[in-house]
C-alpha cells in the first residue's frame, strides 16, 4: 500500500481573538498558498504559532511547596516546639525545632527538584515538537520554522510527521 503526501490548510479557527471577521472566511487561500505580504499580515494580526511559556521564578517556586496544609502543620508544630514544649523557665527544645524545620526543608527541596525536572522534560518535550514543516509561500513550497505558521497556509505532511498546526485535510 502506498502513501502520499497530505495538504493541510492551517486554519486555527481563532474565535476568541477574532472581533471583526469570521474566522472560516480567514481560511481561504489560493492553491498556489499565501504570499509572503499576506502571511507577515496575519503573523501581525494573530501572532505566531506557538504558546506562550512564562518563566518562573525559581526562589518562589521553591517557596510555594512551603504553603500548603502540610506544610502548616509542620510550621506550627515548629512554633510549639521553640515556644510552649518547656515551661517553668527551662531553655526551648531547639533539637526538636532544629528537626522539624530539617524535614519542613527536605520536603520542599524534593518537591522543587521533582517539579522543576517535570517542568524541564516538558520544556525539551515542547522544543523538539514540529520545529520545522513544509509550507506552500508564494507559489513553492519552503521549509521553514512552524511558529511563522498563520490561518490560511498550506503545509505538506507524510506519514511520520509531527503535525504542526490545527489544520483541514485538502488532498490524501
Amino acid at each position: 500500500m502506498a502513501y502520499s503526501s497530505a495538504y493541510i490548510r492551517y486554519s486555527s479557527l481563532l474565535f476568541s481573538t477574532c472581533t471583526d471577521q469570521h474566522p472560516l472566511l480567514l481560511d481561504r487561500s489560493q492553491p498556489e498558498g499565501l504570499t509572503s505580504h499576506e502571511a507577515a499580515a496575519r503573523i501581525e494580526k494573530f501572532g505566531h504559532n506557538k504558546l506562550e511559556q512564562k518563566e518562573v521564578n525559581a526562589f518562589l517556586q521553591f517557596l510555594s511547596f512551603m504553603w500548603n496544609p502540610l506544610s502548616w502543620v509542620m510550621e506550627a508544630a515548629a512554633i510549639v516546639s521553640i515556644a510552649l514544649a518547656n515551661g517553668g523557665g527551662k531553655p526551648p527544645d531547639y533539637p526538636d525545632f532544629i528537626g522539624i524545620v530539617l524535614l519542613l526543608l527536605a520536603n520542599s527541596l524534593i518537591g522543587f527538584y521533582e517539579e522543576r525536572q517535570a517542568g524541564n522534560a516538558v520544556k525539551a518535550l515542547m522544543e523538539s515538537l514540529a520545529p520545522e514543516c513544509k509550507v506552500k509561500r508564494d507559489g513553492e513550497w519552503k521549509t521553514m520554522e512552524a511558529a511563522e505558521l498563520v490561518p490560511g497556509d498550506i503545509i505538506s505532511i507524510k506519514l511520520g510527521d509531527v503535525v504542526p498546526a490545527d489544520g483541514r485535510l485538502l488532498n490524501v
